[in-house]
């Protein structure tokens, strides 16, 4: 009995641990062919970066990490109850150590959402996953429509690809979801050592 219980609880952490991408809706993939759902990326004129490269499903920017921006739009998507978000990209070279921020749009670009990240999340020459953290909005909304980053920095060369920016569950998610599985494990063994 404490085997199952134990194997339950451990089924239970392990769901707590599960990637996150895997229940994640994609917002865009910064590219100029669409994938589903995203839409094709319009890279904005505000984007001020020294070389911008975007091909089919990313675009690479090549500056420096303080105040260059990149920006641009896509066809709304709503992300309803993921308000977590995670960039996945590359940054090539040496990296910059730098704060940066995020910010969404809805599709009038009326409302903003803001989100602040770190460029030591990503390692030279891989593909990395960063989740970024939550710092304000104008107003709650649900439909994601504009995007743009902003570099925090001192002026350090930043040559990053942008794969894909993504809406996740938030990881108290999971830990309710484990939380509530164990407790259902655990009640009824005791029920059934009660009645036997």
């Amino acid at each position: 009995m404490h085997k199952t219980l134990l194997l339950s609880l451990t089924l239970a952490a392990s769901l707590m641990g599960v990637n996150q991408s895997a229940n994640a809706i994609l917002i865009t993939g910064f590219g100029s062919t669409a994938e589903a759902p995203a839409s094709i990326f319009t890279i904005d004129a505000a984007s001020n970066f020294t070389t911008i490269t975007q091909v089919a499903f990313n675009t690479n920017v090549v500056g420096n990490d303080n105040a260059q921006i990149f920006s641009g739009s896509f066809s709304s998507i709503n992300i309803a109850g993921l308000n977590t978000i995670q960039l996945t990209g590359t940054l090539f070279g040496v990296n910059a150590l730098s704060n940066f921020t995020v910010e969404l749009f809805n599709s009038d670009f009326s409302q903003s959402r803001n989100y602040s990240g770190n460029l030591s999340g990503f390692v030279s020459g891989s593909p990395a996953t960063v989740v970024l953290a939550f710092v304000s909005e104008t107003a709650a909304f649900n439909g994601i429509g504009g995007f743009q980053y902003t570099g925090n920095g001192t002026g350090d060369p930043v040559n990053f690809t942008f794969d894909s920016l993504e809406a996740i569950p938030e990881p108290s998610t999971y830990a309710l979801l484990a939380l509530g599985l164990g407790s259902l494990v655990f009640f009824r063994m005791r029920s059934k050592r009660r009645s036997v």
